[in-house]
């Protein structure tokens, strides 16, 4: 049945034989979608490790344009043609004060304590 009686799958495929039911075709999908279900998980992987390696790279060369970056302005304070590095630098920001306004302080004190007394009645109309 399944070759010479000395070779590896010989009882594997004698013992197919006589299994109810089962198929041939059964055994061949169940084998394709392990193998489909684990290229995709390397795929997976390979595709994290390359986003990882991306990111690796875009920050080192950030890094040496910033290096770059620093060693032009060093070169330019000690030849004298800048004053100061940007870091040194301090801004100015001139803010309007805040202004609070309250309505109540606006009325009259007669005004504000009949306003005042309304909401107390009202408050008391719904409780009672």
């Amino acid at each position: 049945m399944g070759g010479k009686r000395h070779g590896f799958y010989h009882d594997d495929l004698w013992n197919l034989r006589y299994l109810p039911r089962f198929k041939w075709r059964h055994l061949v999908e169940q084998l394709a979608s392990e193998k489909a279900a684990k290229e995709q998980r390397l795929q997976s992987e390979i595709s994290q490790s390359r986003r990882e390696l991306d990111a690796y790279v875009k920050n080192v060369e950030r890094a040496k344009k910033m290096a770059n970056v620093r060693a032009k302005r060093q070169v330019k304070i000690d030849s004298g043609k800048e004053v100061k590095p940007m870091e040194d630098r301090s801004r100015n920001v001139w803010q309007r004060d805040v202004v609070v306004r309250e309505a109540a302080s606006a009325l009259p004190d007669a005004k504000r304590r009949r306003t005042e007394d309304s909401k107390i009645e009202s408050v008391l109309a719904k409780i009672f």
